[in-house]
């Protein structure tokens, strides 16, 4: 799986591209379509796109990829509310149409996709793991967390997603909502949310 980032608007949040063979998926397309779009390669298909939670820096540009690609948006069911409410979402764009809201493991063609629920940034964001990658969103950053003090964030929530992630055996590649890549045991050792 050939992965790609770029880091779009006014917040500095990371967009990612996962590729497998031709077939490819957006994971928070947040703002800037166009820059976007221009992570395609000649040959792409865009089968789906993934959101980690709702807020507005990170579904932006999905309305603008949905009608150009007509690809499946596929969304934390315990988001729905967050998603569909601009007061939580601070989205003013668009409402989002034919989210698909997923609960559980699920698969966009040749992508099987492990979701772990890790609320505390909102109470439905989620971990998606990939193979051998996880896109934590605003949960886990490079040695930080998402902030808790946002419409349904909590830090109660977050201190237990914390304890969940210390429960993964395995050294996956880290993709976060805003900052740098990482890796899981780096923030289990380093960030000082885990001590």
């Amino acid at each position: 799986m050939k992965i790609k980032k770029i880091t779009v608007g006014q917040v500095a949040t990371n967009v990612y591209t996962a590729t497998k063979g031709n077939d490819v998926i957006f994971v928070d397309p947040g703002a800037e379509f166009s820059r976007i779009d221009n992570m395609l390669e000649a040959g792409d298909n865009v089968i789906g796109i993934i959101l980690t939670h709702g807020h507005f820096d990170h579904i932006g540009a999905v309305n603008e990829l949905v009608e150009k690609y007509g690809c499946a948006v596929y969304a934390p069911l315990a988001e729905a509310n967050l998603i569909n409410n601009p007061k939580q979402s601070f989205y003013d764009g668009k409402p989002l149409e034919d989210i698909i809201y997923v609960d559980d493991n699920f698969n966009i063609g040749p992508f099987s996709i492990k979701l772990h629920k890790t609320p505390g940034h909102t109470a439905g964001s989620v971990t998606y793991e990939i193979d051998d990658v996880m896109f934590t969103g605003d949960t886990l950053m490079n040695l930080t967390v998402g902030r808790q003090d946002l419409p349904t964030g909590s830090e109660a929530d977050m201190y237990n997603s914390i304890q969940y992630y210390k429960t993964f055996k395995n050294d996956y590649k880290i993709y976060c909502g805003h900052g740098n890549d990482s890796t899981l045991f780096y923030q289990f050792e380093k960030n000082p949310y885990f001590k």
